[in-house]
């Protein structure tokens, strides 16, 4: 997500959560919301591994399609974060 305000654009990864627009202006409730910059790969990495031996230990069923989507989520943060460093 790209927020910009009086200082500037400020780029922020959002895991998970709710986005209500009004015309107030957007309002974001989420699990994880952190700056692109204090992203930490080293936590992403252990999280990833992590989340992948608990889909391996667990059976068939809602728990697991949580834990899947999670999964994804901090993929596409890895995914995101290497490109935006290779350029």
């Amino acid at each position: 997500m790209t927020v910009r305000g009086p200082q500037g654009e400020q780029k922020i990864v959002v895991l998970g959560g709710f986005a209500e627009v009004s015309v107030t202006g957007l309002t974001v409730l989420a699990d994880l919301a952190d700056t692109v910059a204090d992203i930490d790969r080293a936590m992403i990495t252990e999280r990833i591994g992590e989340l992948e031996q608990r889909i391996q230990k667990s059976d068939p069923g809602a728990a697991l399609d949580r834990l899947i989507t999670r999964l994804d989520h901090f993929k596409e943060v890895d995914r995101h974060i290497t490109g935006t460093a290779m350029h």
